[in-house]
């Protein structure tokens, strides 16, 4: 009689719950600022001297200033709001504005090749180098601070963009081609699902260099409203300590605030679409020189349903345009 070896029984992983996985994601972070927190306070307290102490002032001085001091929370405020409003507005000009090159760019291999490397050129300019001139040319209102977080924020829009149509399966697109779909179609159901992604990680990094921008640029300009940038500036030559470190966090704050508002947009916007997407970007490689065919048979037989609803379209208006 042959012995058979004990089969194993393949038990389901335990499922944790659902405040462990959120304590999880949050604790880290939180124990990191612990730790800086610490060292700041140890830093201004042991290792400099009474004298250097305005350098590092403590964590408690610095909440004393900014925070429980009703008439520098206000300002704080304030400027926070100012420099908000300037990095919102050239974040959405230059999210659209980048997109619109990018498809542009898309559509013709010669423009594309003509305009790239003269955004390249722009990207590589520094800003503070860009804000002076902009400034002598624009003047030094709301309208030049938008500019340059308009041109800081482009290219990362428009390079993201760019890869990602760019890595669209060519096999879809002639496929596209093989219905006769023109422009428009293939850039509503192929492209821009397709390139979706890529998009997406540009709004991410624009969104912070935005504020980086309106920040720099409140800080040469100083003009009109008060934004962090010339706050930033006043404590610094008044040599408050305290009040610029707060300055210097509440852009940091606003940075990552900007971030998640375009974390949670995408989150919203992408939501239902995972395993539901027109095509996968992917090449496939098949293993046997047949499986490419019958793959490509069986894909112009059987066109997702997106295309087979367009295509399903204009049949009916040819039928109707015929009778």
């Amino acid at each position: 009689m042959a012995l058979t070896a004990p089969r194993r029984i393949a038990l389901a992983p335990f499922p944790r719950p659902t405040h462990w996985i959120g304590l999880g994601r949050v604790f880290p972070p939180l124990l990191v600022l612990l730790v800086l927190v610490t060292f700041w306070q140890l830093v201004s307290t042991l290792v400099l001297s009474r004298g250097a102490a305005f350098l590092l002032p403590p964590p408690a001085g610095v909440l004393r200033e900014t925070v429980f001091d009703g008439q520098h929370r206000s300002e704080l405020l304030s400027g926070v709001r100012n420099t908000a409003t300037v990095a919102l507005a050239g974040f959405l000009i230059a999210s659209v504005v980048g997109l619109a090159i990018a498809i542009v760019m898309h559509q013709s291999r010669w423009l594309h090749r003509a305009v790239y490397p003269y955004l390249v050129i722009v990207d590589t300019i520094p800003t503070l180098a860009l804000v002076p001139l902009i400034g002598f040319s624009f003047g030094y209102g709301f309208r030049s601070q938008v500019l340059v977080c308009v041109l800081v924020g482009l290219f990362p829009m428009v390079n993201n963009a760019t890869l990602g149509f760019r890595s669209i399966d060519h096999a879809m697109t002639d496929l596209f081609r093989l219905h006769r779909c023109n422009r428009m179609v293939r850039l509503r159901l192929l492209d821009l699902p397709a390139a979706l992604p890529e998009i997406a990680t540009g709004l991410k990094i624009s969104a912070p260099l935005a504020v980086i921008a309106a920040v720099v640029s409140d800080f040469f300009f100083r003009s009109g409203e008060p934004g962090i940038g010339r706050l930033i500036f006043l404590y610094r030559r008044n040599l408050s300590s305290e009040l610029l470190i707060g300055a210097v966090i509440a852009a940091a704050l606003l940075g990552l605030t900007f971030l998640a508002a375009v974390n949670l947009a995408l989150a919203l916007v992408l939501r239902g679409r995972t395993g539901k997407t027109l095509i996968d970007r992917r090449p496939s490689t098949p293993t046997h020189p047949d499986d490419e065919t019958n793959g490509a048979q069986h894909v112009q037989a059987n066109p997702p349903r997106p295309l087979r609803t367009a295509l399903g379209g204009r049949a009916r208006d040819r039928s109707l345009r015929r009778r």
